[in-house]
């Protein structure tokens, strides 16, 4: 069997796993997107990652739903390789990981926020996912924005406040402009990190279920009414690392989630090598 080069390449991070011989090696690159271009990816992926001519490649990643985004990757892993990869949205990649070849809903929550039907094939409806500058509810950078916000207007106790400072390295008084003339969207989605050890603090809470719900209302609850289903899996840290909540929220509207999953990377790999055994 040839080699078999799967990336799973979200903004923050890329998984990329490599599977020769029977066995699979994993590594970790930069997040890539598109749309955000930043050449840290392709310097690292050049300088650690070779791949033998007869291997096939498999790229998903998040902005990749336009064919001109598409191109973009195919031409850069050939210019490097000489090999063409098959390319496929990060929505795609999370359906086929958690939901096989069956239909189904399906949602990304870790840096940005999507929810989507699948028919077992594709990706026929999304809702959300647009991006930082437009919607990407359910996910860590709008949740971040959040509670920045919050602490922004001085509307969190102290204990909350002080760790929130501590995490961004930055008084208040400094913050809006160090970070519109550096912009750093991962400081503003890895602030969340800071909320489950606040999960007993009232406003916190609050806080969270209010968004989670939001969530639902905004992408979720069409395509359960239109495609007449109510269970949800979830790809993503953001989903992982709030399952209580998001299960509890989910409950409200009648919809269960029945998978939660944060390393999509490796049942996407098991997915294309039963394909390619067939």
């Amino acid at each position: 069997m040839n080699p078999i080069y799967l990336f799973e390449a979200g903004s923050t991070k890329t998984t990329l796993l490599i599977n020769k011989a029977g066995k699979t090696i994993e590594h970790h690159l930069p997040g890539f997107n598109p749309n955000r271009y930043s050449a840290e990816f392709e310097e690292q992926l050049k300088a650690t990652i070779q791949i033998e001519n007869d291997a096939k490649i498999f790229f998903f990643g998040s902005g990749l739903v336009e064919e001109e985004n598409k191109k973009i990757v195919k031409e850069l892993i050939y210019n490097l390789y000489r090999i063409t990869p098959v390319v496929y949205d990060d929505v795609t990649g999370a359906a086929r990981a958690v939901l096989g070849d069956n239909a189904g809903l399906v949602a990304i929550m870790g840096t940005g926020g999507v929810a989507a039907y699948y028919d077992g094939t594709k990706i026929i409806k999304r809702n959300g996912g647009y991006g930082y500058l437009i919607d990407d509810y359910g996910g860590g950078l709008e949740l971040g924005k959040i509670l920045l916000s919050k602490w922004l207007n001085n509307d969190l106790d102290a204990n909350v406040d002080v760790a929130i400072t501590d995490f961004v390295k930055t008084p208040k008084s400094d913050f809006i402009i160090e970070l519109y003339q550096n912009i750093d969207l991962k400081i503003i989605a890895g602030v969340v990190k800071i909320i489950p050890q606040f999960l007993d603090n009232s406003k916190i809470d609050e806080l969270v279920k209010n968004y989670f719900t939001e969530f639902f209302k905004r992408h979720v609850l069409s395509l359960t009414t239109f495609y007449k289903q109510n269970t949800i899996a979830i790809i993503g840290s953001i989903g992982a690392n709030f399952q209580d909540i998001i299960t509890g929220e989910a409950q409200k509207f009648g919809i269960k989630v029945t998978k939660f999953d944060n390393e999509p990377a490796k049942a996407l790999l098991d997915y294309h090598l039963k394909k390619t055994s067939v």
